[in-house]
């Protein structure tokens, strides 16, 4: 079957690409003339910038970005606010960084910038050799990454399903060998860390196996693969998410006719078992109902049986188009 992967199966699975150099995409290099214009902008708003800037009282303002780097603090507000604005909206949508980079990685990126101009006063030339080079830590950023998302409300049998595939993401259960080979790759990155000391390596290490071990061991998590910014990857998979679990929600009655209205599925942390109150009142005004009840009290069940009822309602065609 095509969404059913057996663990018996003995070459790669499809859900685990095999990672093979290729040639990378260099999605974030912008023309030479656009950075030449963005760095103009930020001159001509560092050279707008109050001389007295510094003695601004941010009690006074209702809306500013406060930046401070390397020793140089700065208040933007009312114009230059709105030209800060104007050259990250450009940046992020004119020139497509959103697809791969987060607004929060480019917005730091912006900030640098704008600091080392106040600092340096570059000219045309200068300041957009400098803006270069700081898009290419952005292609830098971008790398190859795996997230990994906890889900509630669902229940798999890995002896029959090892993996959902939904659009562009996987839904599987991480049992104890996929959970260790996860947390050893974890902690290989970390040991490699020159910055800690051993001590502080372990310290680390304990702290965040316990987390991951409550997060991940043994729960059926999405699984998104993706080239970009750490940051931005995590973005992305929690909209892959999203699209893959609204396909779920409008087969849940299809699948539990009689008590969809107790199965509740999403991401860890919406979809928890909670209390919830209804209140019910007749027309006549002659009979109330007050409910006390928790929602999630029913599993979504992954099975061979799931998979063929949400091929018969057409989940999987839709699901192909979310690959696109």
């Amino acid at each position: 079957m095509r969404r059913l992967v057996s663990s018996k199966v003995e070459h790669h699975l499809p859900y685990q690409p095999v990672i093979t150099e290729v040639a990378k995409t260099i999605f974030c290099m912008i023309h030479p003339k656009e950075i030449e214009a963005i760095s103009r902008k930020v001159i001509s708003l560092v050279q707008a910038l109050p001389t007295d800037n510094e003695k601004v009282s941010k009690r006074d303002l209702s809306n500013y970005i406060d930046i401070q780097r390397r020793g140089i603090q700065v208040l933007l507000f009312n114009s230059s606010l709105s030209e800060y604005k104007e050259i990250l909206e450009r940046l992020l949508i004119k020139n497509k960084l959103t697809d791969r980079v987060s607004e929060k990685y480019v917005s730091s990126l912006l900030k640098d910038f704008i600091c080392e101009q106040i600092e340096h006063e570059h000219s045309l030339e200068a300041a957009s050799k400098t803006f270069s080079e700081k898009l290419k830590k952005l292609e830098r950023a971008c790398k190859y990454h795996v997230v990994y998302l906890p889900l509630d409300g669902f229940f798999m049998y890995e002896e029959e399903v090892e993996a959902l595939e939904l659009g562009q993401i996987y839904i599987e259960k991480l049992t104890e060998p996929k959970y260790k080979k996860i947390l050893y790759d974890f902690n290989s990155i970390l040991l490699e860390n020159p910055y800690y000391t051993p001590k502080e390596k372990e310290d680390i290490i304990k702290k965040d196996e316990e987390r991951l071990h409550k997060a991940f061991f043994n729960r059926v998590c999405i699984k998104f693969n993706i080239e970009a910014e750490e940051q931005r990857a995590i973005e992305l998979s929690i909209e892959k998410t999203q699209d893959a679990l609204d396909l779920l929600r409008y087969a849940i009655p299809k699948l539990y006719p009689r008590s969809n209205h107790e199965l509740r599925i999403g991401i860890n942390g919406e979809a928890g078992i909670k209390q919830t109150t209804a209140l019910a009142l007749s027309n006549q005004k002659d009979s109330s109902y007050l409910s006390l009840f928790s929602r999630s009290t029913k599993t979504f069940d992954i099975n061979k049986s799931t998979l063929d009822k949400l091929k018969r309602i057409g989940v999987f065609k839709v699901a192909d188009i979310l690959k696109k």
